[in-house]
C-alpha cells in the first residue's frame, strides 16, 4: 500500500550517504533505486493470470562520477566509494552503448549490480 511504500522510501533516503567532494558539501555518495511493482487485476476476484497487468516503476538517483586527481584528498573508504561509483556508471554506459549498436549481440548487464537491477528498464520491458 501507499503508506508502506512511502515508509520504505523514507528509510532508504535516510540511509543514503552524502559527503563533501570539493564542489558540493552534500554530494550523494551512492546510487539509489526505488522499484515499485504494480499489479492490476480485473474486478471480480477470479482473474486468470493473463488478465493481470504487471508494471514496474523505477525511480533512480545516480551518484555523479568524479575524476580522481593526483592532488585529491580521497583515501580509504572515500576512494573505494569513488571507484565503485565510477565503475558502475561506466558499466551503465557500456550497456547503453551496446543497446544502440545494432551490430552487437551481447549487452553486459551482469557487469554491475546497477545494470542488473535496471536490466528490464534498459531493454524496454
Amino acid at each position: 500500500n501507499l503508506e508502506q511504500a512511502l515508509e520504505v522510501l523514507r528509510i532508504g533516503t535516510a540511509s543514503r550517504t552524502a559527503g563533501d567532494n570539493g564542489f558540493n558539501a552534500t554530494s550523494s555518495r551512492s546510487h539509489a533505486i526505488f522499484q515499485v511493482l504494480l499489479e492490476r487485476r480485473p474486478p471480480g476476484g477470479r482473474a486468470s493470470p493473463s488478465a493481470t497487468r504487471v508494471s514496474k516503476l523505477n525511480l533512480v538517483d545516480l551518484a555523479g562520477s568524479e575524476k580522481l586527481r593526483p592532488d585529491s584528498s580521497a583515501t580509504g573508504a572515500t576512494l573505494q566509494e569513488l571507484t565503485c561509483i565510477n565503475l558502475s556508471l561506466s558499466a551503465l554506459g557500456q550497456c547503453i552503448s551496446a543497446l544502440v549498436d545494432q551490430k552487437r549481440t551481447h549487452v553486459p548487464y551482469r557487469d554491475s549490480k546497477l545494470t542488473r537491477l535496471l536490466q528490464d528498464a534498459l531493454r524496454g520491458r
